[in-house]
């Protein structure tokens, strides 16, 4: 047996610091915020959906919201919200509420409408060009060309699900995170995997990169030495799967594909491992995972894991260390380090991470259940910023923007209550 160093990383703590971008209304539902894809400027605007049923996306500038759109949609809560489109600009919005699904320009004009003739409430979707997959309490859809292609009913419900290629290169998969402590492979109308898990899955995130990362050290381990490579590069064209647990425990699976195209003879089966599992570090008060999501925050082309709780806690974890190999296979990968840990007092619904308020800098966006919109940010805030002529810090600009876009809020809402009340 031998370790195999895949990354060579410091563990150390990450640097952040908060700031609060928008107030809006209550969203208790999970996953309703997204950044879109890093546009001109280089910055991502973000949208979010609330419990009024309204859409509201914005952009910012040096710590300032800037209204892009925002239009009440639906009567009721906004339920999920997907970023896809087409091949090249997945730049369209894709909101549900309910059985209904609208779809949105970048510029927030609807131009693609679908009812589910299902009475179970949407709360997951996924668009790639002209294909949506939907989750809903029990039942899962795929829609091509906004006609019914696949379906499937889940024993218990959908708390999440991720749509990926797991074992066709052409066509996506799908996964759920159940109720039932259960993780569900599904290829098109049919079950392919149930895996158990030691609590309900209440989020899931595909580890994207990792296999890449995982792969090509391999291949400059095998090019540094005389030794043959003992792993074939077709058992790291699958996937890792992040997960969250009811019971605070987040874990990485790793899910390969037995391909007959790389290895004729052999009956395809998708199979499972657990690379590790780390239980909520806080005992005394165990909080359900609620959110997660996998960004190269500090640019080391390791995505780091951000988990959020419904406690409230926001934790960053580093992928570090080995891996471990007995006659070619891979046994084990050592936990990722929590590097980060804050609270913000009230439950996290979403995450998302990406380049908001600076092209330099990335920041962790957090929606919180009273329609608050959170940022951490890497961004050094209490530093002189760079093309302020008054010598002020970066946190002390973005505030004073901030509290010019809440006048300008104040004045608005004056405006309408003093028109209502003629």
């Amino acid at each position: 047996m031998y370790c195999l160093e895949f990354v060579t990383r410091i563990s150390m703590d990450i640097s952040l610091e908060r700031g609060d971008l928008l107030q809006l209304d209550a969203i208790t539902n999970r996953g309703t915020l997204k950044l879109l894809p890093v546009g001109k400027k280089g910055k991502q605007k973000l949208v979010v959906g609330d419990d009024s049923g309204q859409v509201h996306c914005y952009e910012f500038k040096k710590g300032e919201p800037q209204l892009v759109f925002s239009s009440k949609i639906f009567e009721d809560a906004v339920t999920a919200v997907s970023v896809g489109g087409g091949t090249v600009k997945k730049d369209n919005m894709f909101v549900a509420s309910g059985q209904k699904i609208v779809g949105l320009t970048k510029k927030g004009k609807d131009f693609f409408k679908l009812t589910s003739s299902l009475t179970e409430t949407i709360n997951h979707i996924y668009v790639d060009d002209t294909k949506l997959w939907t989750g809903c309490e029990f039942i899962y859809n795929l829609y091509v060309n906004g006609a019914e292609r696949d379906f499937y009913m889940c024993k218990d419900i959908i708390n999440d699900m991720v749509v990926d290629h797991y074992t066709r290169e052409l066509e996506y998969d799908v996964v759920f995170g159940c109720q039932d402590s259960c993780l569900r492979f599904v290829s098109g109308s049919q079950l392919l995997l149930e895996m158990p898990t030691e609590s309900s899955v209440t989020v899931l995130c595909d580890n994207t990169g990792f296999s890449g990362v995982v792969m090509s050290l391999l291949q400059q381990q095998h090019m540094d030495s005389t030794a043959p490579l003992t792993v074939r590069p077709e058992q790291f064209g699958s996937r890792y799967i992040v997960y969250g647990m009811e019971n605070g425990t987040i874990s990485m699976e790793h899910i390969q594909y037995n391909n007959p195209k790389t290895s004729p003879g052999i009956v395809p089966v998708l199979t499972n491992m657990c690379c590790w599992k780390v239980a909520d570090w806080n005992r005394k008060r165990i909080s359900a995972v609620t959110a997660i999501s996998v960004c190269d925050i500090n640019r080391d082309n390791v995505g780091e894991i951000v988990v959020g709780r419904d406690d409230g806690r926001i934790e960053v974890y580093l992928q570090t260390n080995c891996m471990n190999h007995s006659n070619g296979n891979v046994k084990k990968f050592s936990p990722p380090q929590m590097i980060f840990s804050r609270e913000i007092n009230e439950s996290i619904r979403s995450i998302d991470c990406g380049l908001v308020n600076s092209t330099e800098f990335y920041e962790i966006i957090i929606a919180a259940y009273s329609g608050k919109i959170i940022s951490f940010t890497t961004e050094a805030v209490n530093e002189r910023a760079q093309d302020d002529k008054h010598g002020r810090s970066v946190q002390t600009v973005n505030d004073e923007n901030r509290i010019k876009f809440l006048k300008a809020e104040i004045d608005q809402l004056k405006n309408k209550v003093s028109y209502l009340g003629q």
